[in-house]
């Protein structure tokens, strides 16, 4: 209930939507309810029954049904009286009312309706943006264990679930209440002797829906599970096709995806089943309640024991028939709403988890970068195991530091400390001497550039990729840091130039392309710190070659943090520094760890007899 009230608060305030809607609903509703009771005097112009009952003065008000007959006699002899339209003047009219009475029933309901549809988009266009707004938010660490696919199933399936909640909470609350109330009111207005035995049934029809929603819940929960697993297999297939291939690993995956296929529609079957049966159940409930009337009633009447006419009796069976269509809908509100409460519980999940890396209150800009960052005896670990151990490093500024080592030594997980996409627990990284965790994190990385062994790149086209560290640069200033990254000549001999759009993860470039695009992105936005994650150790020899060239011209006048694989790209670095098993085993300049015969020597030693080869 928690959390349903909690989607509800979406809606602010909620009576903004809930008064007119149930306005027009009632409106509706009424109208809906007089053209079936005008049925009896258009049933009694057919059948003749006016011919020898005239009403000549107008009867005193009472709210009772003596007073509509008398009403109706009424006006049925003013119209005969008149001569308005004929013998059939009377029946025309009362066609006319219908007609008119239907005419306002559909008027007020699409007043209701489009009410409805904006209760649903202002909800789930807010849960989804508080939604986004968290993602970005959330640290680059909670990524590494979630699954990309069961992510995309919130944005997706849970808010579509979310959103027909919202609107099935106005049918279920207000709608379908109403329309049953008002069935029931009209009916006992008829004839409130059948309408007390049609009500001792009513109740099991609610005890069953009851029972039938518990299932509904747990099924629901499932069914969401399996969609996000199987979003994600999708996820990685397409991401992953050409080692999927490249493996002949089609039909393994086929089958791990079959397994979750079967489980989400064996569950989704059952709900189907149990929502169907509910609303059958309903509806031959009404139907044995109908035929329950039919002979009670009828049998008064044939007997002569009621005061039911027979047009009377055969509208009061019109009647009855449509408090099934409420009723169903209902059950199918119902199954709705659970389907929407457990969506709701996945989307808070991550509405409301707790950022482990954010600003303190005290939390101070750092405005300028004038003297080093200082990692002092820093150790760091992801779960239980040590990735960086007792790390002591200076990084002056305007300096180049090359980090190297075997893979898994902790050199990008050092970068990305810089960063703080992670926080430590033990030791201490400043800046200028101010302690990160005192900084405020976005000043921190606005003076941060970084160019990935990945260029992360975007479905979108090449201006807006190289702009998107500084939305407002004019086209000059994208033209020119494509120049110095020596991408404005390819880039010139695309399709659309500039406007050329790059694809998905920017897929029809290559991956030369791709990287200078990243560094021309670097360049635009002028960082004062540079982080350089193997920026050229994917790349053939003449793509590493204009790369490298760009990278340098980056580089100049700049602090450099520069993790590389390729050693002959990093000879002429201000530092170099070694580590291995996460700890520091070595620093100083390229000549410096040679003449040392360590394990950095050992590396160029190795690299130079590949080269050699």
């Amino acid at each position: 209930m928690k959390t349903y009230l909690r989607v509800i608060s979406f809606i602010k305030p909620f009576s903004k939507y809930a008064v007119p809607f149930f306005v027009f609903t009632i409106l509706s509703v009424l109208f809906y309810m007089l053209t079936f009771y005008m049925l009896i005097p258009m049933l009694d112009i057919i059948f003749n029954q006016y011919k020898d009952n005239v009403v000549v003065t107008m009867p005193k008000f009472a709210l009772n049904k003596e007073y509509t007959n008398q009403l109706l006699l009424y006006y049925y002899a003013k119209v005969q009286e008149s001569g308005f339209l004929g013998k059939s003047g009377s029946l025309i009219l009362v066609c006319i009312v219908i007609l008119t009475s239907n005419f306002l029933t559909n008027f007020f309901k699409f007043f209701s309706i489009r009410i409805m549809q904006e209760a649903k988009k202002e909800v789930t266009s807010k849960i989804r943006q508080t939604l986004y707004n968290k993602l970005i938010q959330m640290e680059v660490g909670y990524f590494s264990e979630a699954r990309k696919g069961e992510m995309l199933t919130k944005f997706t399936f849970d808010i579509v679930n979310i959103e027909q909640m919202v609107a099935d909470t106005l049918k279920a609350f207000f709608r379908e209440p109403i329309m049953i109330i008002s069935t029931l009111s009209l009916l006992i207005f008829i004839s409130w002797k059948l309408t007390i035995i049609a009500a001792f049934v009513l109740p099991i029809g609610g005890v069953f829906i009851g029972m039938t929603t518990k299932r509904l819940r747990k099924q629901a929960k499932i069914i969401n599970d399996t969609n996000g697993t199987m979003l994600s297999i999708t996820d990685e297939s397409i991401g992953g096709l050409r080692v999927i291939k490249s493996f002949a690993a089609e039909l393994f995956l086929s089958k791990k995806y079959a397994e979750i296929n079967e489980l989400n529609a064996k569950e989704k079957r059952k709900q189907d089943i149990r929502v169907d049966f509910s609303s059958l159940f309903s509806e031959f409930s009404g139907i044995s309640m109908a035929a329950l009337i039919v002979f009670v009633g009828g049998s008064m009447i044939i007997a002569g024991e009621s005061d039911l006419k027979g047009s009377e009796f055969i509208t009061y069976l019109a009647i009855f028939s449509q408090i099934l269509v409420p009723a169903k809908s209902l059950v199918s509100c119902i199954s709705s709403i659970q389907k929407g409460i457990v969506s709701g519980e996945k989307v808070f999940e991550i509405i409301d988890r707790e950022e482990t890396i954010k600003d303190h209150p005290q939390s101070v800009e750092l405005k300028t970068f004038e003297k080093s960052i200082n990692f002092e005896n820093v150790s760091f670990k992801y779960n239980q195991n040590y990735v960086l151990k007792n790390i002591n490093l200076e990084i002056p500024k305007g300096k180049t530091v090359a980090l190297v080592g075997p893979s898994g030594s902790g050199k990008s997980t050092l970068a990305d400390l810089v960063s703080r996409f992670y926080d430590i627990e033990e030791g201490r990284i400043s800046f200028d001497g101010n302690n990160v965790k005192d900084l405020k994190i976005k000043s921190i990385r606005e003076k941060i550039g970084i160019v990935a062994q990945e260029a992360v790149l975007f479905n979108d086209t090449i201006y807006n990729n190289i702009a998107f560290g500084d939305p407002k640069a004019t086209r000059e200033q994208v033209e020119n840091a494509a120049k110095i990254a020596n991408a404005h000549e390819f880039i010139e001999k695309s399709e659309n130039g500039y406007e050329t759009t790059i694809g998905d993860r920017g897929n029809k470039l290559s991956g030369g392309q791709k990287q200078r695009l990243s560094i021309a992105r670097a360049i635009l936005k002028n960082p004062e710190i540079l982080i350089l994650d193997e920026a050229t150790s994917a790349l053939d020899t003449e793509s590493e070659r204009l790369v490298q060239d760009a990278l340098n011209n980056l580089m100049n006048n700049r602090t450099s943090l520069v993790i590389a694989h390729r050693l002959s790209t990093i000879q002429h670095a201000d530092i170099i520094v070694v580590l291995s098993d996460g700890q520091i085993i070595e620093k100083g300049t390229h000549q410096e760890l040679l003449a040392q015969q360590g394990l950095y020597s050992k590396l160029v030693t190795l690299q130079s007899n590949i080269t050699l080869s």
